[in-house]
């Protein structure tokens, strides 16, 4: 594992270079969030998302998340109401994990062997996140980082590194991760339903 120090507040594109060239190869790295760590890679390269789902030990039945750059980018793979789009343009970017029925074309894109009727998608408030998806240009499928033996949400990239290093390419280390997750909302109906409460506050 290649491991990229970064400052989250000062930080430039060349720095995420390594990463960039890692996910474009089909290739897993692990990234801040404006919630806890996440890893990720290029759903649409051949073998990624097998190697996500390797890493984390987890049956085809487990969720993953999409984490794009703005809602535009979201209603492009979702099918997104105007109540869906007013609700998401009042949280998002930040911490919130968005459920939404998915596009059958991008079933098919994500070359998962599950199909995906409803995927959650996450608009991050993290500058540097963004950074990483605006220089992409492609969402990412992402999920979050737990410790192999305990389930606990993994939030000291030293720690990251020795339980995952063998498998993922590269890290951004940003120092101390948050350990509160997403908050998700489910939008596949007309009111929106908060599935689980996590860092987002949930706005009127």
């Amino acid at each position: 594992m290649q491991v990229i120090s970064i400052h989250p507040d000062r930080f430039h594109g060349r720095q995420l270079q390594s990463a960039l060239e890692a996910l474009r190869a089909g290739k897993l790295v692990v990234y801040p969030t404006d919630s806890v760590y996440g890893v990720g890679c290029l759903p649409g390269r051949k073998g990624a998302l097998d190697r996500l789902y390797r890493l984390r030990d987890l049956s085809w039945s487990h969720p993953f998340s999409v984490l794009c750059p703005d809602i535009a980018r979201v209603s492009e793979m979702a099918v997104v109401s105007n109540s869906s789009f007013r609700y998401i343009k009042r949280h998002a970017p930040g911490p919130y994990t968005f459920i939404l029925p998915t596009i059958k074309r991008i079933e098919r894109q994500l070359k998962s062997p599950r199909k995906r009727h409803t995927i959650g998608f996450r608009i991050p408030g993290c500058d540097l996140l963004q950074e990483l998806l605006q220089l992409l240009g492609e969402p990412l499928a992402s999920m979050s980082l737990h410790h192999p033996e305990t389930d606990e949400v993994m939030i000291d990239p030293v720690l990251i590194e020795e339980c995952y290093g063998a498998d993922v390419a590269v890290m951004i280390d940003c120092g101390e991760g948050c350990q509160m997750g997403s908050t998700v909302i489910d939008l596949t109906s007309d009111l929106p339903s908060v599935l689980r409460q996590g860092r987002g506050l949930i706005r009127d």
